[in-house]
């Protein structure tokens, strides 16, 4: 998986370092810190498969969807749209959540996954994706299901370990890793299509 996401890094450095590219809030505030995460997401998942805990493995998955909808998100509905997408920024930052301008509320909102996902299908055409989503939530609770807990209390301190190797880990470590490389090849894509003029 390695190069997957070292690709990833690759076309985020090619951005940057081309002069063609006027860098604003949106590659700063949001497309950059997606990529951090979404390398860091994919460099927690192979430790994971490592060590054949699968207890997570599915909520990570889950998450790089979840930036992978909101970056579409934010290439969808941002793109022309300096303003906006400064007060996109401010309740993102504010909120720690995508928002919209509700124009019936007169004022930024959340933004649900539905959305979220209705926004990537109209986008991209991909009409997979909420069964992609609910597919992914489902993962999520297997592995949740099937996990051990321990709790330790340490002095002020309360630990909560979870520990998720089972008989059939290793599908589900195969199933994550197959996930996470076509999530993480289709956030690849959407950024070199979004700058593939330039570079």
């Amino acid at each position: 998986m390695d190069s997957q996401y070292e690709s990833l890094d690759d076309i985020i450095l090619e951005v940057i370092k081309n002069n063609k590219v006027k860098l604003s809030d949106k590659e700063l505030l949001f497309v950059f810190p997606i990529v951090a995460q979404v390398v860091a997401a994919n460099r927690t998942i192979d430790v994971l498969i490592k060590t054949r805990e699968s207890a997570c493995l599915g909520l990570i998955c889950r998450q790089i969807f979840e930036m992978l909808v909101s970056l579409e998100y934010v290439y969808s509905n941002y793109h022309l749209k300096p303003d906006s997408f400064s007060d996109f920024c401010k309740y993102f930052t504010e909120h720690n959540r995508i928002g919209r301008y509700s124009n019936s509320k007169k004022k930024w909102v959340d933004v649900s996954i539905e959305l979220l996902c209705e926004s990537y299908i109209k986008h991209t055409g991909n009409k997979m994706v909420k069964e992609s989503y609910g597919a992914l939530c489902q993962m999520t609770h297997f592995s949740l299901m099937h996990t051990k807990e321990s709790v330790c209390i340490n002095e002020d301190t309360l630990e909560i370990n979870l520990s998720g190797i089972r008989d059939d880990s290793g599908k589900i470590c195969n199933l994550a890793n197959t996930v996470r490389t076509e999530l993480t090849r289709l956030i690849t894509a959407a950024i070199r299509r979004e700058y593939q003029s330039n570079l």
